[in-house]
């Protein structure tokens, strides 16, 4: 058996295809009970290019050509819905990644313009479907996306903030939006096909912990007038309230302290605490040194909370 090369007669979509066929040196003319003369016209049969003796052939066409299947646009926006070529107005969208038909990787990234033409400002943003897994050394954008974000006019090109070249896509893949390598590679890529999840580096999708939920509270007196018994959960009280979910940095956590309340102590008397997996509660040294310019507990009189087993 040898593999033979075929080009299907339509070039609308074009795919290689590597199918098998039957091939006879001079020496095996006779198996198999040929004749001569049927063994001569298989052996010399010149329906397509052959190649002889290649069991492990590669062949030299883009990869993305061979891996590609038909796929329409509307397939890559379907996961996203109305968030798939949407202006970012600084909303996040629920969905980022999807596995789609458990087979597909498809993620919305971020694609910004420099300078945008027809708009106000000097750049523009738009959350923009990809496919993933091609193998595809370069990013395409289809027709339609690559001149609505007026890229062939732009000096300036970013997915999630990191510069790029995108192509306008042609061929049979022009109804597509393909992320290349040339973007991947500056980001990691995580696929469990299995579990159905997947996560690459520029994002975080669908994670939430218990890690991330922080409270903001007075710090408990020496006389123990609070205690925290083990893997319960902390019950705040007096000036304690919950701000927010999570936290990208410390003016984030500040402004969340602003919109929710305005304490009446200093703020060198503030300790701050997140909650882990296994449920205890750690303080946060950095953030809460950078409120007391010290890391000393026991400096302004007040003392962490101490588990205790009578109590």
């Amino acid at each position: 058996m040898a593999w033979v090369i075929r080009q299907p007669a339509c070039q609308s979509r074009t795919f290689w295809r590597m199918t098998p066929q039957l091939v006879l040196r001079s020496s095996h003319r006779y198996c198999s009970g040929l004749g001569r003369g049927a063994g001569e016209k298989v052996r010399t049969a010149p329906a397509a290019p052959l190649v002889l003796d290649v069991v492990h052939y590669v062949p030299r066409f883009p990869v993305d050509e061979v891996l590609l299947t038909d796929l329409q646009h509307s397939d890559l926006v379907s996961p996203f819905g109305n968030w798939a070529m949407k202006q970012d107005t600084g909303e996040e969208p629920p969905v980022r990644a999807d596995i789609s038909q458990g087979l597909r990787l498809l993620v919305l990234l971020r694609v910004t313009v420099e300078k945008a033409s027809g708009y106000k400002s000097s750049k523009k943003t738009f959350f923009v479907p990809f496919l993933v897994d091609t193998g595809c050394p370069q990013t395409f954008l289809c027709k339609a996306d690559y001149e609505k974000l007026g890229i062939g006019n732009a000096n300036n090109t970013y997915i999630e903030g990191s510069f790029a070249q995108p192509y306008e896509s042609v061929g049979h893949f022009e109804d597509i939006n393909l992320l290349g390598t040339d973007v991947l590679r500056k980001t990691n890529l995580f696929v469990d096909y299995q579990a159905g999840k997947l996560h690459l580096g520029f994002f975080e999708q669908g994670t939430t912990s218990t890690s991330s939920v922080f409270w903001v509270r007075e710090l408990i007196r020496k006389d123990k007038q609070l205690t925290v018994d083990d893997g319960e959960e902390f019950e705040p009280t007096g000036n304690a309230f919950q701000v927010k979910g999570a936290f990208a940095n410390l003016d984030d956590l500040k402004e969340g302290i602003k919109n929710k309340a305005e304490l009446s102590i200093p703020s060198f008397k503030i300790d701050i605490y997140s909650q882990e997996d296994d449920r205890n509660w750690v303080k946060e040294e950095t953030m809460s040194a950078s409120l007391r310019d010290t890391t000393e507990s026991d400096c302004y009189g007040f003392t962490l909370p101490q588990k205790t087993d009578d109590v």
